[in-house]
């Protein structure tokens, strides 16, 4: 990006050149320091003039808060969450780019035998690291830049986080960090609104939990699981669960609270009941005779389902995927192809 914007250009197009995205939406003044990455700027959404590094433009933008910069006060929610999926997309192309892999050269020289030998070594105590540990850590994109940054950068002052420091100061302070990346979704449930989703299952252990997710047009977002072990789990006692999550996320912006507790709504659970077995009556037709199924296929991209009976869900997902097809399930029975397929049998 040029140094020298417009002041009317906001920015948040495409960053073809990998340079940070946020950057888009600053005009860049001065560099400060011949090798840092600190600039003076001026946000093109505010018009306020600032310096730091590219953190401080992420923080002004997003608002995360403790970061020692004010926040935006003229940027909107849908900007916001523009730009956080620009900064997402930009993470993630960074990690899927992966460490490059610098081949150690074989030279004959006592140099490079003592310097193979060194590097064999810390091979190996990194491979001894998994003691204990799942093989899967190794394709976690924050193990991989974490040893990237460790191989680029001389940290000899650095010590490793203990036990009780990874349980505890460094465990909050990610879960704060979480936080803010939620913040944007979650601004959005005052404008369109948010629906409460509740289910009950158990842990491997047979723990009884009751779970809370909340759902908008944005994806949902897991908000807690209950243990409810020894509880009895009556009207009353579900009833002071969902008060408390409707505290928590503020009741003026819950739009419909969605539980499998159905005892209250036969009427409703019967119609349910009897389209779901229209819906199978539908699938079973097509599928369990290879020619319906293979007419079928020819007016549909998009394939029937065998979904698992469960509580929850099942249901609405057949029912779903039958809407999906129904345009294609309507031009066969009007074909020539069925029509003839009719006859034949």
């Amino acid at each position: 990006m040029a140094s020298e914007n417009n002041d009317d250009d906001i920015g948040g197009g495409s960053n073809e050149s990998g340079e940070a995205p946020l950057w888009t939406y600053m005009t860049k003044k001065t560099k400060q320091g011949a090798k840092g990455r600190s600039w003076s700027f001026k946000c093109n959404i505010c018009g306020e003039t600032k310096s730091g590094s590219y953190s401080r433009v992420r923080a002004h933008l997003l608002g995360i808060k403790n970061a020692d910069i004010a926040p935006c006060k003229k940027v909107t929610r849908c900007e916001k969450l523009n730009m956080q999926r620009l900064e997402d997309e930009f993470e993630k192309k960074k990690s899927e780019s992966g460490a490059r892999v610098v081949p150690l050269p074989w030279e004959t020289s006592s140099v490079a035998s003592s310097a193979f030998k060194k590097r064999k070594s810390s091979i190996s105590l990194l491979e001894r690291a998994f003691g204990g540990l799942p093989f899967y850590l190794a394709r976690n994109p924050h193990y991989q830049r974490s040893f990237q940054f460790a191989a680029d950068n001389k940290i000899d002052d650095y010590v490793l986080p203990g036990y009780d420091k990874l349980k505890t100061t460094l465990l909050h302070k990610e879960r704060d960090h979480v936080e803010q990346l939620l913040e944007p979704v979650k601004l959005t449930w005052k404008e369109k609104g948010v629906s409460i989703v509740s289910d009950g299952w158990s842990d491997p252990t047979r723990k009884p939990l009751i779970n809370f997710i909340a759902t908008s047009e944005n994806g949902p977002l897991f908000l807690k699981a209950v243990n409810c072990f020894g509880e009895v789990k009556d009207k009353f006692f579900i009833s002071d669960l969902m008060k408390d999550v409707l505290n928590e996320m503020g009741h003026q912006n819950v739009v419909q609270i969605i539980t499998e507790y159905l005892c209250s709504k036969e009427c409703g659970r019967e119609w349910i009941t009897e389209v779901h077995e229209d819906a199978l009556a539908i699938k079973h037709f097509i599928m369990n005779q290879n020619m319906r199924l293979s007419i079928f296929s020819k007016f549909s991209p998009i394939k029937l389902l065998s979904v698992a009976d469960t509580r929850f869900a099942s249901i609405i997902v057949m029912l779903k995927r039958l809407k999906l097809i129904k345009r294609g399930l309507q031009a066969m029975i009007i074909s020539e192809e069925w029509s003839t397929y009719k006859e034949d049998s």
